[in-house]
């Protein structure tokens, strides 16, 4: 019987620790080791967040304006200048990315919570900007973010439509197919050639 209630006490021992660590489980913040290798379109942008935390990033203008724009919120263990450099981003768009809290010089330790909220002062301070497209009057700014689930779904309802086998096409492998396409820059032109029926 003791040997029940010391395994008992283990496990839980672990899962205890597993949920009083799990955001530095989660996240793991990079320094910026340099900027060199930033475009010269790459300007600083600072958003202060509603608890007065400066998050810090970059704001690559697009070479048309105004310019369509991405927000980049990073990623776990990644400093975002290496993203913004990325050749990959079509030049006409304007690139916002911001590193979370913790990360490259930006204040704060991440969190979940932190995560929103900063997400929403981000998306407030860029489109507050001049030189970023706006929606013609009459219309209302909204976005959208797809998640995997998101993107499992259309895929799915893209399989759908054409009338093909989601057993025999796999969505997932659908999706990671065209991730893998954007990875390596090919269009839908580019990605349809190589395709195999």
């Amino acid at each position: 019987m003791e040997w029940l209630i010391f395994a008992a006490a283990i496990i839980l021992g672990v899962f205890a620790t597993a949920w009083l660590t799990q955001e530095r489980l989660i996240f793991f913040p990079q320094p910026i080791t340099s900027t060199a290798h930033l475009t010269a379109r790459a300007e600083p942008l600072e958003v202060v967040t509603a608890d007065g935390k400066r998050l810090h990033g970059w704001i690559v203008k697009g070479t048309t304006v105004p310019a369509p724009t991405v927000i980049y919120f990073g990623g776990n263990a990644e400093e975002v200048s290496w993203t913004l450099a990325d050749a990959h981003w079509p030049r006409e768009w304007t690139i916002a990315g911001v590193n979370y809290r913790g990360y490259g010089e930006s204040e704060g330790t991440p969190g979940e919570p932190e995560l929103t909220a900063d997400a929403s002062a981000i998306y407030d301070a860029v489109m507050l900007r001049q030189d970023i497209d706006k929606l013609e009057e009459g219309y209302t700014k909204s976005f959208t973010i797809y998640d995997t689930d998101d993107t499992q779904k259309v895929v799915k309802a893209c399989i759908k439509e054409l009338g093909l086998d989601e057993k025999a096409l796999a969505p997932r492998y659908v999706r990671n197919a065209i991730s893998s396409a954007k990875n390596r820059g090919e269009d839908a032109e580019a990605f349809s050639a190589k395709a195999q029926y």
